[in-house]
């Protein structure tokens, strides 16, 4: 979410392949640990292979961190333009990355194969919140709230527990449903 220039925010959900990408060759490469922010390991979950033979000498493993952590800091101040253009077979624009570039031309196909599937699924996804109307939902909340102090959107934006269910978390067909602090109904599509 982010201002729009004019009155208002917009709400923008997207996927980045270059970013997709980068995240199999640190799950793939066990580059634990690596990249700010920390993400969490990429699921579905990719198979760690060794990959000293490829890198010992340009640098091993440290200077494989080191480079895919500029890499990732590229892509994420970048966003959405790429930061470098990934070119198989060579990977020229990684020349300065010698252990990065072996890498990724020994694992480019399975990556890209990985960053796509993510995407159908994004793509998938995002057509079911659209058919739902959760979007609509999202755009609804900050409308309502868009004059509001920071603080006070974020505490009503929260998910909460619902009177209406007895107190269970308002959870239906895989989607939540949003209480405000205000008092108003859960905002499920079905007037709950």
């Amino acid at each position: 979410m982010h201002e729009s220039g004019g009155p208002g925010w917009r709400i923008t959900m997207d996927t980045s392949g270059p970013m997709l990408i980068a995240l199999y060759l640190r799950d793939v490469a066990g580059l634990d640990g690596a990249g700010k922010p920390l993400l969490s390991h990429a699921a579905p979950k990719v198979r760690h292979a060794d990959h000293s033979h490829l890198t010992s000498d340009v640098g091993g493993i440290h200077a494989l961190k080191t480079e895919w952590e500029a890499w990732w800091e590229k892509l994420v101040k970048t966003y959405p333009n790429p930061a470098l253009e990934l070119a198989p077979p060579s990977f020229k624009a990684f020349g300065n990355s010698p252990a990065l570039q072996r890498v990724l031309q020994a694992h480019f196909g399975s990556a890209l194969g990985w960053a796509t599937d993510r995407i159908d699924e994004y793509a998938k996804i995002e057509a079911e919140r659209e058919a739902n109307g959760v979007t609509g939902v999202l755009n609804e909340m900050v409308e309502d709230h868009d004059h509001e102090p920071q603080a006070a959107v974020r505490a009503r934006c929260l998910p909460q527990l619902c009177p209406a269910c007895g107190g269970d978390p308002c959870l239906s067909r895989g989607l939540h449903k949003l209480y405000t602090n205000s008092g108003s109904r859960c905002r499920d599509g079905d007037g709950h």
